[in-house]
């Protein structure tokens, strides 16, 4: 396995990146991508350069890069941790995977279990308790996947999560399967033999999931990266999906349409697209069933209601959110100053109570 330093979010971090396949981007040549990832189609177009890559700049990444040295130091102070700034790792067995790590430890220090203390407590610091000791706070949750001591460096991987992603993708207490290819395919590139996800959860919980290297998983790993290149060569794009960096290479790779309504482009000997169509105007009649049907089911619930903003029946709670008219008033010198209707927005719940 080979290390560089490689400053993160550079031209040149950028640039190199494009030649590998990176553990962000493993979860798509297994089709278990999260929706703001590129699909294993937009890959090929990205890796080939046939298109520019797509901007992510979004705020949650933007705050999650400040934020991350300060979760690595409190890691670091609460597990007894000597950790380092990742290097970009590559994978000598499989020419174009590669990884930024975020972090390595460098030593586990006495948490060589990696079950210390199941929750760590570490003080908070204040004096002002009448027996004079430090009032003492849970600081971090640990699921151990594995058993042995660690041995050796190992992998840290961070990932900041607000409550509803952690309800929604991070089921039974475990992180989903993206996250946890991108911790093997980075444990494979660096050669380490464990790895840590720590799951800073809700800006004031701390997570710890230990795994080891999986010998399986990092085969099929590489076996999937060496068909993904295998195809950028061949120039055998995978199938299209309905994902939105696929809608976006589509439009790069056509930015410029043609009016070529005198002269319409001849796809009668295209076998396939006869059966797209009939696809397409099936799901378009049934989602225009079910908004037809969502609308009456809703007027039905607002006529029930009437004049009511509250109310509750066997097993559900009905609820309506109004927000009132804004009436347009005389604009200041430079305003646009327009008024709204008022709307109301009604939500069923399940009763969970009940």
């Amino acid at each position: 396995m080979a290390f560089i330093e490689l400053p993160e979010h550079t031209a040149e971090w950028h640039a190199h990146r494009l030649k590998f396949i990176g553990g962000s981007e493993i979860g798509s040549l297994f089709g278990v991508q999260p929706d703001w990832a590129d699909s294993a189609y937009a890959l090929h177009h990205v890796k080939s350069g046939t298109v520019k890559p797509r901007k992510n700049a979004s705020k949650r990444a933007i705050f999650g890069t400040k934020a991350e040295p300060l979760i690595a130091e409190m890691v670091a102070e609460f597990r007894g941790w000597t950790l380092r700034k990742g290097r970009y790792a590559t994978d000598d067995t499989t020419p174009g995977m590669g990884a930024s790590l975020d972090y390595e430890i460098l030593d586990p220090g006495t948490d060589v279990d990696g079950v210390k203390a199941g929750a760590v407590m570490v003080s908070d610091g204040d004096d002002d308790d009448d027996d004079g000791a430090d009032e003492k706070i849970e600081v971090g949750k640990v699921m151990r996947i594995f058993t042995g001591p660690l041995v050796g460096p190992g992998v840290l991987q961070i990932k900041q999560v607000d409550f509803s992603q952690y309800k929604q993708a991070w089921s039974f207490d475990e992180p989903p399967e993206y996250v946890l290819l991108q911790l093997q395919h980075e444990i494979a590139c660096s050669g380490y033999k464990w790895g840590v996800i720590v799951c800073w959860l809700g800006g004031n919980d701390m997570r710890f999931f230990f795994y080891q290297a999986r010998d399986k998983v990092i085969a099929a790993i590489r076996a999937r990266v060496t068909e993904f290149w295998r195809r950028v060569r061949d120039k055998q794009a995978p199938p299209i999906d309905g994902t939105a960096s696929d809608e976006y290479v589509v439009r790069e790779l056509f930015p410029k349409l043609v009016d070529n309504k005198n002269a319409p482009l001849d796809l009668t000997g295209d076998n396939e697209l006869p059966d797209i169509c009939t696809q397409l105007l099936s799901a378009t009649a049934n989602r225009l069933a079910e908004e037809k049907l969502e609308r009456r089911l809703k007027n039905r619930i607002r006529e029930k209601m009437g004049v009511h903003t509250y109310a509750f029946t066997t097993g559900y709670i009905l609820k309506c959110q109004v927000t009132p008219e804004k009436k347009p008033r005389h604009p200041d010198p430079g305003e646009l100053i327009g008024g709204r209707k008022e709307t109301r927005k009604y939500t069923v719940t399940e009763d969970m109570e009940a």
